[in-house]
């Protein structure tokens, strides 16, 4: 499998990277996968494996089942057939080969697509980025970053989203980057930084900066993103099979790329607001953001409680992440119920 490349599309939430996912998943030859957690999932049991067994298969289908819940409207289903098959043609058995076979086995729009490159979006491989260069050594990745009082604003307007909290929710956007600046030091040429504010103001001018970064040919179809997304992922969203959330998702992306809400979080939040995360959020001066810091008197129980909360759920993350797969399986069925 190796006349496939497989990269990562990385950088915590509402930062653009389901926006940046449509748009190569409009490229003839490239995949580009909704949410579906497998490197997290399965590295840490599977690093080391050299076979695979019935056993295998049940414990990735039932993962499987669990995308599907979340992702029915995507536009992308996973054939379990197709895995077998991709499974059983592999010379040898590794980590790689594994997780090769699985994106491998996806369809979309009820087709195999036969992709060149893969990118894998999922904003909590932001924080192992060393075991999937180990596992994936010729991976590159594409951080996205976005403003970090936009991307508050993002979380405090979205429907059925967790309930934000403005000092929790920037001591993780810092996370996340501090994550992805400290994987930058070590290995500065496997990662191409995009700001969500550059993509959405110059799509072609990025897109094409992408397509010499991971070498593939720049296609104009990536523009029309929004006609793939809506007919092969929002004809799908019927009736009440899909969640509010769900519906919300594929309209917007359904629509042309606009510039109309770059700069809404000058009006949509207070000035204590944007006062608070501008100095909470230290390491923007990396990306280039104008945050204007003054002295402001902070809540400071609040302000060491988001701390912990946004520690806590990273904490939680790198627990999980090492848990036993059967185990991961069970707690995963219980919350989603």
């Amino acid at each position: 499998m190796s006349e496939s490349r497989f990269n990562f599309i990385i950088g915590i939430g509402r930062s653009g990277t389901t926006l940046l996912m449509s748009l190569l998943n409009a490229h003839s030859a490239i995949q580009a996968t909704p949410e579906i957690n497998f490197f997290c999932f399965f590295y840490n049991s599977w690093k080391n494996k050299k076979s695979f067994t019935d056993k295998d298969f049940k414990i990735v289908y039932s993962y499987v089942q669990l995308f599907k819940r979340k992702n029915h409207a995507s536009g992308f289903d996973w054939s379990m057939e197709l895995f077998k098959e991709n499974i059983k043609k592999s010379e040898t058995i590794s980590f790689e080969v594994i997780y090769q076979c699985f994106y491998k086995s996806f369809l979309y729009a009820n087709k195999i697509k036969n992709f060149i490159h893969n990118f894998d979006k999922n904003p909590i491989n932001t924080l192992f980025l060393e075991d999937i260069c180990v596992q994936m050594p010729n991976a590159k990745f594409v951080l996205l970053v976005r403003d970090p009082r936009a991307n508050y604003l993002s979380r405090k307007e979205k429907v059925n989203f967790r309930v934000p909290n403005i000092y929790s929710d920037s001591c993780r956007w810092i996370y996340y980057n501090k994550s992805a600046i400290n994987f930058m030091k070590k290995y500065k040429d496997k990662i191409y930084v995009l700001k969500y504010e550059d993509l959405v103001s110059n799509p072609k001018f990025y897109l094409n900066e992408l397509s010499v970064f991971f070498d593939f040919t720049n296609e104009e179809n990536m523009l029309n993103f929004h006609l793939n997304v809506k007919e092969n992922s929002l004809k799908r969203v019927t009736g009440d099979s899909a969640s509010v959330k769900v519906k919300e998702k594929y309209e917007k992306l359904s629509n042309p790329i606009n510039t109309d809400r770059l700069d809404a979080w000058k009006t949509k939040l207070r000035k204590d607001e944007i006062e608070l995360i501008s100095n909470i959020c230290n390491v923007v001066d990396y990306f280039g953001y104008d945050l204007i810091r003054n002295r402001i008197k902070y809540n400071y129980f609040k302000y060491y409680w988001g701390i912990f909360l946004a520690k806590r759920e990273i904490i939680k993350d790198r627990i999980v992440y090492r848990l036993p797969l059967q185990l991961k399986l069970k707690l995963s069925n219980l919350f989603r119920r």
